[in-house]
């Protein structure tokens, strides 16, 4: 019976140590876990920063886009209405009088002032 009495001795002492290891490998692990978490929360911030930098740059694009597309606009109404008064002012200048080179330069100076 001694011998039985030294081996369950032993086994609950190998059981201890067996659980302290255990233990230790639990708190390593939970560690390592933080450490994992806390490394990807922060790339995750980076990540949101940068697409919200992006995204920012996309609006500003966009704004830009439709700026340049109303100034074209508006610079190809300013050139037709150009055109528009040359034309007449040729027109005038070729079989009109002097009344109507008068009003028709009156008349392009007002569409230019408009410009």
């Amino acid at each position: 019976m001694d011998n039985v009495t030294k081996f369950l001795k032993k086994t609950r002492e190998l059981f201890s140590c067996v659980d302290k290891e255990k233990n230790n490998v639990i708190k390593h692990l939970a560690g390592i876990e933080d450490e994992i978490n806390t490394a990807a929360d922060k790339r995750i911030a980076v990540i949101q920063r940068d697409k919200g930098k992006l995204l920012l740059v996309d609006k500003l694009i966009a704004a830009i886009e439709h700026d340049r597309v109303e100034l074209l606009s508006e610079v190809q109404s300013i050139v037709m209405a150009l055109e528009s008064s040359k034309r007449y002012s040729e027109t005038l200048l070729s079989s009109g009088t002097a009344g109507d080179v008068t009003r028709s330069t009156n008349s392009l100076h007002d569409t230019t002032d408009k410009v």
